[in-house]
């Protein structure tokens, strides 16, 4: 349990100077916003103390896009842009990098931080891609904030792993965004499914809770490191992400797509 003290003296015997760490964690999703503030500071606090007196060869730390002024439009956010979290979520997330970042210079231990948009793919949860393919295939019919034709960025799960794995065995370290580098608008996304769902179905528009805003977060930073590195198109994306909810309803029930509320709100 990364939430309690012990966990710094727990750490140590599962880490050593050879450990290349990806902290990828978070606090239960259920909790209150300051509750789950506080565990989540308290996770990246253990795994910190344990840092400090039981360095490792590098840590790789998943922050997330959230961090950056989601409050207004921009189109070219990069690793520079002004951080302003809008949610407590978020500002976990830059304590996280702080604190990290204050352990990585202290200790010497390479630290590279990730700032990864939505991740969309088998088994995700969050507004978009996957919750837009679960309802479909559960009740025909999508629903969405406003009229989605706000620009999000979206990153396919396989990506995130070719991506961590790619620099977890090299000398990177800082400060990277995390995404595909193209913005799809949520009604884009509703076109492709369209093309896989092979008919009609009902799109339910629900009372925005905020300010509709356009954002593209550039990743020139990330291609100077992986010129190369092979994105997923949306369309490959989705149509394997359609697949997996697909195969997945018709041998397990539709049980298996029950819906996990959703509390972020766009």
């Amino acid at each position: 349990d990364l939430t309690t003290d012990r966990a710094a003296i727990e750490l140590p015997k599962i880490v050593d100077k050879n450990t290349i760490l990806i902290f990828a964690v978070r606090a239960n999703r259920n909790l209150g916003q300051f509750e789950g503030f506080q565990r989540d500071v308290s996770i990246v606090k253990n795994v910190g103390r344990c840092l400090s007196q039981n360095p490792v060869r590098k840590c790789i730390y998943l922050s997330g896009s959230a961090v950056y002024n989601d409050s207004k439009s921009d189109l070219n956010i990069t690793e520079d842009s002004p951080i302003a979290p809008t949610s407590l979520y978020a500002a976990a997330k830059l304590a996280g990098e702080n604190i990290l970042q204050v352990v990585g210079r202290q200790t010497n231990i390479p630290i590279l931080i990730f700032r990864p948009c939505k991740i969309y793919g088998p088994d995700g949860m969050d507004y978009g891609p996957n919750s837009f393919i679960k309802s479909l295939l559960l009740n025909k019919k999508v629903r969405l904030f406003g009229d989605g034709t706000e620009k999000r960025n979206h990153l396919h799960l396989d990506d995130l792993v070719g991506l961590t794995k790619r620099f977890a065995f090299n000398e990177t370290e800082g400060i990277y965004n995390l995404v595909s580098g193209n913005s799809h608008s949520f009604q884009d996304i509703l076109s492709h499914l369209q093309i896989l769902y092979k008919q009609d179905f009902e799109v339910e528009e629900m009372p925005r809770t905020r300010e509709k805003v356009d954002l593209n977060i550039n990743i020139d930073k990330l291609k100077s490191q992986a010129p190369d590195f092979p994105f997923t198109p949306i369309e490959k994306g989705l149509e394997q992400t359609f697949n997996f909810y697909l195969d997945k309803r018709n041998i397990e029930g539709n049980q298996a797509l029950i819906e996990i509320s959703e509390i972020r709100t766009y």
